[in-house]
């Protein structure tokens, strides 16, 4: 009974690991891992994206303060900016695993992402090359092209620089106030209305991989940003 009892414990601990853990070798690589930490244990990755997420929040407060018996309304102003680096990195272990997509955030792995059975590259064959197009869904990773359709013929990329709507919110929170009545520290509140506008800018890697399969098929531009397919076109006759 001991022995059963121990037998399901591992088993729950195997499976709820594998939403935040990730076997290479010897080594268990968790959430919260430094990018070191994850090379020295499963190696160079097959892919890596990085882009910048940044969050600029503009802060315009109004507080009422009582000042004897008059109630005096004060404005304040704040600015502050931040930034958030991110990566993904695909690793594919061979056809015997499924490929994993690795996400950071500023350094440390955020998360763990199965993605479709690996491949051995040595054996990559068998696609089809003049349904390469119709193979390729919205949201695939490169990785994901690569089994479909094999390697581009040419790559192009650049950055571009995105920003989103503001978005504006109200709050109203109360702000302690301490004060000296006659011998003694008092404390009160003053209430502090604040309105908030964020903007979000991003930095968005765009990759155009171009498949060339000869005269007798059509050329396929495969556009990608941050690593997924966001569109694919037919051009004319490959050479």
């Amino acid at each position: 009974m001991i022995r059963i009892k121990i037998s399901l414990v591992i088993l729950i601990l195997l499976i709820s690991s594998t939403a935040f853990a990730l076997r290479c070798g010897s080594d268990l690589i968790l959430k919260g891992d430094r990018k070191i930490e994850v090379l020295k244990a499963c190696g160079e990755s097959e892919f890596r994206e990085e882009w910048e997420e940044e969050t600029v929040t503009h802060i315009t407060g109004e507080t009422d303060e009582l000042r004897g018996d008059l109630i005096i309304g004060r404005e304040t102003n704040i600015g502050k900016s931040h930034v958030n680096h991110l990566e993904k990195w695909t690793y594919n272990f061979g056809s015997n695993r499924f490929i994993q997509y690795l996400t950071f955030l500023n350094g440390r792995l955020r998360k763990i992402e199965d993605g479709p059975k690996g491949i051995d590259r040595d054996t990559l064959s068998g696609y089809t090359k003049s349904r390469c197009s119709q193979l390729i869904d919205e949201g695939d990773m490169k990785i994901e092209v690569i089994i479909k359709c094999g390697d581009p013929y040419s790559i192009e990329f650049y950055w571009e620089e995105r920003f989103s709507g503001v978005s504006s919110a109200v709050r109203t929170r109360k702000i302690p106030r301490f004060f000296k009545d006659g011998n003694e520290f008092k404390k009160d509140f003053r209430m502090k209305r604040e309105k908030i506008h964020q903007q979000k800018r991003k930095f968005v890697n765009i990759e155009e991989w171009t498949y060339n399969f000869g005269p007798g098929h059509f050329l396929n531009f495969i556009t990608f940003e941050n690593g997924k397919v966001v569109k694919v076109e037919d051009g004319d006759y490959g050479f």
